[in-house]
């Protein structure tokens, strides 16, 4: 019934109350009428009420309040939702203790959506960065409408987090690679040989995994860096079976391939995650941010490149942005931006990338040259261009020169030991950051195609 329909009904019956009224404005029958008349407007509006909206409810059951953390770990957090409207999607975050988000959030779509949605996720505590102190498990959920934030306090205690070992992969033949660690004493030890061209390559410091992209043909090889084993490998499909970057995160591998697709593995090599193949582009290189994978995408009959959006609850194409930059490296700004550090005609250049509005703007201007190798230092990023190395400062947006006449094709963030690692050709040498002094260096016989820090 609309607007006007109630205004008519209820005309009516205020009228013919009004009249009865005033015939009877003197007698007894005057406070029998007003009676009537109160309780016919309560009675009607009562059958006709609208059912209230309401805001989603939460209820944390796990973990419980100030339960103890140690890093690194998985905790387990459920508990149940409630709202009138359905729950449409469920984030948890750890957030410090001025309701900051301290790592990347999780999220949780139910399907179908529900009035009451009991929720479980298992959320890995991975930043090594964090300081023992009081923290707080976000857990948030969202109609069509509104959301409703319920906070658990939990307490973390790092455990000193050190430098185990560093792991260095090098060239011993076109089609072979020796891995390597050296332990504090930066002595060398061989490991194993991996058959194959090396391709791209990451690790696991919880898992002690080394995953190891090969080709050709493509294969991503597994290895217990314990064991020195072998655990599990994942072949590239066809038509195009070569593998393009692979990166670790919360418990995911992530790989992409020539095919056009990324695949997402866990820690047993069981698919998780996967995009649709593309026939006429692949991603060269990928980045999970929060709910997002980026990914720079190389066009198969020309030099034009485009970045790529995919939500990680479906894998399917958010949006499409013309880049026509080769990506160096993608890193975090905020929660809607990223940072692309990237290179245009053989310039460096430094592009943030709005995720929701799909558009890229430029912060800084840097200096001339190529960019080789970039790293973040909390909020400051040391990047190789040209023949000298210079440091970007987040805060101030400004760029500093840090080292000049050095050159590397890779920079390693020792953040424990305040020092950084540059790797050049078939050497490691070790500053210390904050100085920028010559502290130390390591020569192997071949050239290293990748060094890894591995943390225990």
């Amino acid at each position: 019934m609309c607007f006007y329909e109630y205004y008519f009904k209820i005309t009516k019956i205020s009228l013919f109350l009004f009249i009865n009224i005033i015939e009877v404005r003197n007698s007894f029958k005057y406070i029998i009428v007003l009676t009537v008349f109160c309780a016919a407007l309560v009675i009607f509006f009562s059958c006709n009420k609208t059912p209230e909206n309401t805001i989603p409810e939460v209820i944390i059951d796990v973990p419980v309040w100030n339960q103890y953390i140690t890093i690194p770990d998985t905790i387990k957090v459920s508990g149940i939702a409630t709202d009138s409207k359905g729950i449409e999607s469920i984030k948890v975050v750890l957030v410090n203790k001025d309701f900051i988000p301290v790592q990347p959030p999780q999220y949780y779509y139910p399907h179908p959506v529900s009035e009451n949605v009991k929720f479980e996720l298992f959320y890995p505590i991975e930043e090594f960065s964090l300081d023992s102190d009081t923290y707080y498990i976000q857990v948030s959920a969202y109609d069509n409408e509104s959301a409703k934030n319920k906070f658990q306090k939990v307490v973390i205690n790092k455990h000193p987090a050190v430098l185990k070992k560093l792991i260095a992969i090098t060239q011993a033949s076109s089609i072979t690679s020796d891995v390597y660690e050296l332990n504090l004493n930066l002595e060398k030890q061989y490991l194993f040989s991996v058959a194959g061209k090396y391709q791209s390559s990451d690790i696991s410091s919880k898992y002690q995994q080394l995953y190891f992209a090969r080709n050709i043909p493509g294969r991503l090889q597994t290895y217990n860096l314990n064991t020195n084993e072998q655990d599990w490998q994942h072949n590239a499909g066809f038509p195009y079976p070569t593998f393009c970057d692979v990166f670790y995160e919360n418990d995911r591998i992530y790989i992409s391939s020539e095919n056009g697709d990324i695949i997402g593995l866990n820690t047993s090599g069981q698919i998780k995650f996967n995009t649709p193949v593309m026939t006429d582009t692949f991603p060269e290189n990928i980045f999970k941010h929060q709910d997002f994978m980026i990914a720079d995408l190389k066009i198969r009959t020309g030099n034009d490149r485009l970045l790529a959006v995919y939500y990680m609850v479906s894998g399917s194409i958010k949006s499409n942005y013309i880049s026509n930059f080769d990506v160096v490296e993608f890193f975090t700004c905020d929660d809607d931006n990223i940072f692309v550090f990237a290179n245009y005609n053989e310039q460096a250049i430094l592009k943030i990338y709005n995720i929701s509005e799909n558009y890229c703007w430029k912060p800084v201007n840097l200096p001339e040259g190529k960019m080789t190798a970039v790293e973040r230092f909390d909020n400051e990023f040391l990047m190789c261009i040209g023949n000298n190395i210079e440091k970007y400062i987040i805060s101030g947006n400004a760029v500093v020169p840090y080292l000049t006449g050095k050159q590397c094709d890779l920079i390693l963030n020792n953040y424990f030991n305040n020092e950084v690692y540059f790797v050049e050709n078939n050497t490691i040498e070790i500053y210390n950051y904050s100085s920028g002094s010559y502290l130390n260096e390591i020569v192997f016989d071949d050239e290293l195609l990748k060094v890894h820090l591995l943390y225990k």
